[in-house]
């Protein structure tokens, strides 16, 4: 059982422990309506630059050599796309496709702003 006292204070720490996190259904939506450019002014506005990355045989990040996404990982946090899996539909295939042609360029963009951010 949680103390009275601390409830509001839980509370304020769960919705900033959130505040700056992409959701999915936010994600989703973007990737859906193939909209970096709104998705990118949202990263911009809420000063949240981390990358999109996909767990493929390993760790990728679309659009970002291996030596940015090491980078990346260290200096701008990363957000894992999800839906991926082994098992092939035809709808999830072109849910993947249309995730990693949105990431690529998402990631292009983020990555520059990240390091501009962190003047690097």
């Amino acid at each position: 059982m949680i103390a009275p006292f601390l409830k509001p204070s839980l509370a304020i720490t769960l919705l900033a422990l959130t505040a700056c996190q992409k959701t999915p259904e936010t994600l989703s939506t973007l990737i859906n309506n193939n909209d970096v450019t709104t998705a990118v002014e949202q990263a911009r506005k809420s000063g949240d630059y981390k990358i999109l990355v996909a767990n493929m045989r390993g760790q990728v990040a679309p659009g970002l050599t291996h030596e940015e996404m090491q980078t990346a990982l260290q200096v701008c946090g990363s957000v894992t796309l999800t839906e991926f899996s082994d098992v092939k539909t035809p709808d999830n295939r072109e849910y993947v496709a249309r995730a990693l042609a949105f990431a690529k360029e998402y990631n292009k963009h983020i990555y520059a702003l990240c390091l501009k951010k962190n003047a690097l």
